[in-house]
């Protein structure tokens, strides 16, 4: 396990580039490292192929003071989305599903965003992906 944990640090940059222009961004910077409260995955390379992604990169949070921060960072980005699915509970954010047309290096990115808490759950989670999936094929894999 810790040998994993390395390898992901030294990968970090790598991860992070995908995100580059995005406000979440700013979470995925290594401040939750450390914290309890939060689980981190990234996965890229050749485990991501059989879903035509490059970069699966989420964070579940736990910590109820962050929510707000989050859901902040995701509705800003989703002012940029080219296509977006959002579901409200109240003034706050429960559900979004943002994809961005990206570039060569990048051709789709996609935000997934789901506040658990809302309905009694114990976490927010927001998944930054990108790769050559469309959109389909990525609600596919998040549906599993």
């Amino acid at each position: 396990m810790k040998k994993i944990l390395i390898i992901m640090m030294f990968s970090l940059p790598t991860f992070a580039f995908g995100q580059k222009g995005l406000n979440i961004n700013k979470l995925f910077d290594g401040r939750y490292r450390g914290n309890k409260q939060v689980t981190e995955t990234l996965v890229k390379g050749k485990k991501m192929e059989a879903f035509d992604l490059d970069i699966y990169h989420s964070l579940a949070i736990a910590d109820a003071s962050q929510v707000d921060e989050v859901e902040r960072l995701v509705l800003e980005d989703a002012k940029k989305a080219d296509q977006k699915e959002v579901s409200y509970i109240g003034q706050k954010l429960y559900y979004g599903f943002y994809c961005f047309n990206g570039n060569t290096v990048h051709p789709y990115r996609y935000i997934f965003y789901l506040n658990k808490m809302l309905k009694g759950g114990k976490e927010v989670v927001v998944i930054y992906m990108d790769g050559n999936a469309n959109r389909i094929q990525v609600r596919k894999m998040l549906k599993k």
